[in-house]
């Protein structure tokens, strides 16, 4: 009894330890802040967690690439002259080296040139 105990609080452990190697990065959108009206020249901030190696962040538009950051800071300067006045949808990727990219939360914010 007491080895199928510990075999299976090993098995456990190491099941915890794949499932936590796992996981994808993460972070946020600095700046700028959510529901903020932009115009001009408007730098997007990115803070990126993850616990391995990151390969590049991508920015998104309304879903469309707007650049691809391959090294920290993670800041892109979005031209807003290029978009519609009216509500958009910020977010990003994180790739990482060895696990699942991960998604950072849209924000959106109005442009007001």
């Amino acid at each position: 009894m007491r080895t199928r105990l510990l075999l299976l609080t090993v098995v456990c452990v190491v099941l915890a330890a794949a499932v936590w190697a796992c996981d994808p990065p993460g972070g946020g959108i600095g700046s700028p802040p959510a529901g903020a009206t932009v115009s001009g020249t408007t730098s997007i901030l990115l803070t990126v967690t993850s616990e391995t190696e990151v390969k590049g962040v991508d920015i998104y538009l309304d879903g469309n690439l707007l650049d691809s950051l391959t090294a920290e800071p993670y800041e892109y300067k979005w031209d807003t002259a290029k978009a519609e006045n009216g509500e958009h949808e910020l977010s990003a990727k994180v790739r990482a080296a060895d696990r699942p990219d991960g998604a950072i939360e849209a924000i959106k914010v109005t442009v007001k040139n």
